[in-house]
């Protein structure tokens, strides 16, 4: 799976991952049903990106999530994550690296 292909979104404090390889059929024509567009031609850092890719990745989880419930959200509430937040594991990791190089 290339790292690009997956997108990473939080909703209300809780990261989603969106692996565009792993999208199926009706959720690729669900997406572009919702941005008026084909993927590849769509504008995904506008309100109607976010909130589209917001819908399918959180309906994944929720399969009751409405487009009017995240409409209904603050704009704070949804937001594209460049990376994704490091986990314990990777912290610890990260400093037993760094120590044992002194």
């Amino acid at each position: 799976m290339a790292q690009d292909s997956v997108l990473r979104i939080k909703v209300q404090g809780e990261v989603h991952e969106l692996d565009f390889d792993q999208l199926t059929w009706g959720e690729l024509a669900e997406l572009e049903d919702l941005l008026g567009s084909s993927l590849e031609d769509a504008n995904l850092a506008t309100a109607k990106g976010v909130l589209a890719l917001a819908f399918v990745a959180v309906k994944r989880a929720q399969p009751a999530v409405t487009m009017e419930s995240l409409r209904a959200l603050p704009m704070g509430e949804i937001e594209l994550v460049e990376e994704p937040d490091p986990t314990p594991a990777d912290v610890v990791g990260e400093e037993e690296v760094s120590g044992s190089q002194s």
